[in-house]
């Protein structure tokens, strides 16, 4: 960070640092977004105030966050000590795991082909699909494919955001994913619905779990499942 004519300019490189270090401080206490914005405020020597919002906006990169605040989370991770754990990618050794454990060593990573696209509920109310997007990627000779998904919300900075990967496990499909923020998993066990043939989209549908916090604020969690229908409209593939 660099003081310039008394004002302090933090760089982009430093802003995604910073939001790292505060999302891997999150995982590594178990704590969500409520509780840390309540600890930068607590133990900052001034007691300076932080919007929930501006922490949030923050910590999903959707905003530029004014320098102030985000000298203030760099400082408070200072106090604490806190040091990232080195820098990985967590869903290549996820992905190549579960592969090995479900798919087993002898799957063509062509299975996987059809599955590539962007999927939104065909079950639901019209505003549920609007606020739900799940997009799963190719991996270059991957035994597995990336899924990130958002959903809720009507601000999109304030979303809910997942990453995780796709396996296939015999004829059905899992998907493992954590919320970004917060490391709650959520999981697919899903199947592929045949469709008939002018149509070359891609049905999936199966039941979904996820852990929520109980409370907002709260570190106690509970698990909800229900069953989902999801569609992908892509322009390519054909019915199993």
């Amino acid at each position: 960070m660099n003081e310039t004519g008394g004002l302090i300019t933090v760089s982009e490189e430093e802003r995604a640092r910073i939001r790292a270090a505060l999302q891997a401080y999150m995982r590594a206490h178990r704590i969500g977004v409520p509780t840390l914005c309540a600890l930068v405020i607590d133990r900052d020597p001034r007691q300076r105030e932080m919007p929930l919002s501006t922490l949030q906006r923050f910590l999903r990169g959707k905003h530029r966050t004014g320098d102030a605040y985000v000298t203030m989370c760099a400082q408070f991770l200072e106090r604490e000590g806190f040091t990232p754990p080195e820098v990985r990618d967590p869903l290549a050794a996820l992905g190549g795991a579960m592969a090995g454990f479900w798919s087993g060593a002898d799957i063509d990573a062509s299975v996987y082909a059809p599955l590539v696209g962007s999927y939104l509920h065909v079950e639901g109310k019209d505003e549920e699909q609007a606020d739900y997007e799940l997009i799963v990627s190719e991996v270059p000779a991957g035994r597995y494919m990336v899924a990130r998904e958002q959903r809720g919300g009507i601000v999109p900075a304030l979303r809910y955001s997942f990453e995780g990967v796709l396996v296939r496990a015999g004829a059905l499909i899992l998907i493992a994913m954590r919320e970004t923020l917060t490391g709650l998993p959520r999981s697919y066990w899903l199947e592929r619905l045949s469709s008939p043939p002018q149509y070359r989209g891609t049905y999936l549908h199966g039941q979904v779990t996820q852990a929520l916090f109980r409370v907002e604020g709260d570190n106690g969690t509970c698990m909800t499942s229900e069953r989902v229908m999801i569609e992908s409209g892509r322009g390519v593939g054909a019915v199993d």
